[in-house]
């Protein structure tokens, strides 16, 4: 299983509470110029290598409200995580996050997250979708 969220940077703390302490996963739909967003994969249940590693990968693309691409953010096959793990079935996030700061510069209106999350030990993949409205 997996899921896309679209987290405040403060929040991403929550990921750095021991593995018995329940985290909260906060997503935003609505943000304003100035802040960060961070783009995140929570994912669980991945197949592994012999060795007990994981290879996990994401595409991810962002439009503004002018249906142009954001900030050359069409990427290709960002690393998720590429590391032995102790289990499949604990939840992890993406080893490499996308950082997005809302400029002055940047139009107001809908912007479109997609995304593919790929396990390329298991050959399976998800698709997500995000909007996230860039407000005064």
């Amino acid at each position: 299983c997996a899921m896309m969220t679209l987290m405040a940077e403060k929040d991403l703390e929550e990921f750095d509470k021991h593995s018995d302490v329940p985290i909260r996963i906060n997503s935003v739909s609505k943000a304003k110029r100035g802040d960060i967003i961070a783009i995140t994969f929570v994912f669980s249940g991945m197949e592994l290598t012999d060795d007990l590693r994981a290879h996990v990968v994401y595409d991810l693309k962002i439009v503004g409200p002018d249906g142009e691409l954001y900030e050359d953010t069409d990427l290709k096959s960002q690393e998720a995580t590429r590391r032995k793990l102790i289990t499949r079935f604990k939840f992890y996030h993406n080893d490499s996050m996308v950082m997005i700061r809302f400029e002055p510069k940047d139009k107001l209106g809908e912007y479109k997250f997609t995304a593919e999350l790929r396990d390329l030990i298991g050959k399976k993949k998800t698709s997500f979708h995000a909007e996230l409205e860039l407000a005064e």
